[in-house]
């Protein structure tokens, strides 16, 4: 009798936490898309609801709650904080989901890609608040994707060029322009050799940031403007030679 008791609990436990799930994806659904429609009635009142849910299920929240509430408890939160402006708070949220993973190996191993994009919105808006991301923040973002190398090697791939998009990205932002220029040749070989893999934006992104490396390095060492800025024009030059047309709008 004690055994069935016990699978009974656990039962309406799984029942309960079923439930809240398809509640909580639900609103994060309707809430996501009112966002990328801008509709700002619809929006306040999503997050009203939202408000109000939270509320009315706290206990829910204070007593063990699943895996996938949790996580989309704070995509609720984060999506809350980015439509309020409040970037840091979205990052923070973003953090939060990171650490369910980062407790949870096996949730962490079965939602890779999930965790990259993850990891990608986080580097993402804390670079809005770059003077409070530290060196020390950041090398643990590249510690964490560097972690999930593997024997996938599409995986291993992206992680490969996404360490070098959050180094140049970071390091641009804090103004470090000789840390970027070390970047130049390995991103430069990266290109060179596995260029017709990667996707078509991100060869973009990488060579436009070069060239803009370049001229930042022209404006802070004046001695050798002339060397820097004629580098800036031959990574310009690349894209506007790439075989893609619209490249040269870009």
């Amino acid at each position: 009798m004690e055994k069935l008791e016990k699978l009974r609990l656990e039962c309406r436990k799984l029942q309960r936490d079923l439930d809240m799930e398809l509640q909580l994806m639900e609103r994060y659904e309707q809430f996501f898309v009112q966002s990328r429609y801008e509709n700002a009635r619809k929006m306040r009142e999503a997050m009203a609801d939202s408000m109000a849910f939270f509320e009315k299920h706290q206990a829910y929240f204070s007593d063990e709650p699943s895996f996938n509430c949790m996580v989309y408890y704070h995509f609720l939160h984060a999506l809350e904080c980015q439509v309020l402006g409040n970037l840091k708070g979205t990052a923070n949220h973003y953090g939060e989901i990171l650490e369910l993973y980062d407790r949870d190996p096996r949730e962490k191993m079965a939602n890779q890609e999930r965790y990259l994009n993850l990891l990608a919105n986080y580097f993402g808006f804390r670079c809005f608040d770059v003077e409070g991301f530290s060196l020390l923040e950041f090398k643990r973002v590249l510690a964490r994707m560097h972690a999930l190398k593997g024997k996938d090697p599409g995986i291993n791939f992206f992680i490969e060029q996404q360490g070098y998009y959050y180094q140049l990205i970071y390091f641009l932002n804090i103004g470090d322009y000789p840390q970027v220029m070390k970047l130049e040749a390995p991103i430069a070989e990266l290109l060179a050799v596995h260029g017709k893999k990667m996707a078509f934006d991100k060869r973009i992104i990488f060579t436009y940031h070069l060239a803009l490396a370049n001229f930042l390095m022209g404006l802070a060492d004046r001695e050798r403007k002339e060397r820097w800025l004629k580098k800036s024009l031959d990574w310009l030059n690349q894209i506007e030679n790439m075989a893609r047309v619209d490249a040269v709008f870009f």
